[in-house]
């Protein structure tokens, strides 16, 4: 049996943080009200990458205007098979020689990241870099449960979000 699990994570500029304080509460199964703990997995992988890019971001003075990101976990019943991660982050910036540096970034950040640290050779990260003057508001952070056949649509969907000028 083969399983296959996808979230998708868009920043909108604001610091990534938590509020302090705040009770926050995840209702966790595998049915339509709850989220899966692979979701779960999923979310932190893509978030803990976020993190750790857009912190070399700012640490290397580059512009990110914008970040989305889809994450697949594929999973299998066969004996001794390992799951994979995939990442695919699209970072928009404001120039070119930004973008030369922002894809540079991005694999030391994954190495870097927790989610890179805990998964390893069984983390792979592919990067889409765009460069863009302006970039509006694509809206709040948030990380959402796909369907693994709309994770495409639901991507170009976000890119034009935040590519539009």
């Amino acid at each position: 049996m083969h399983s296959l699990y996808a979230t998708e994570t868009v920043w909108d500029g604001t610091p990534f943080a938590a509020p302090s304080g705040a009770a926050s509460v995840i209702t966790v199964g595998h049915d339509d009200v709850g989220w899966a703990p692979e979701h779960l997995l999923l979310a932190g992988v893509e978030g803990s990458l976020m993190d750790s890019f857009l912190a070399a971001a700012q640490d290397a003075d580059i512009d990110v205007l914008g970040y989305v990101s889809s994450a697949q976990l594929d999973l299998t019943d066969e004996p001794g098979a390992l799951p994979r991660c995939t990442l695919r982050p699209c970072v928009v910036v404001g120039s070119p020689g930004d973008a030369r540096r922002a894809a540079l970034l991005t694999e030391s950040a994954a190495a870097r990241s927790v989610g890179g640290r805990l998964l390893g050779e069984r983390l792979r990260v592919i990067v889409d870099v765009r460069v863009e003057s302006s970039c509006p508001d694509p809206g709040p952070w948030s990380t959402a449960v796909m369907a693994p056949d709309s994770r495409p649509a639901a991507i170009e969907s976000s890119r034009r979000v935040l590519l539009a000028g």
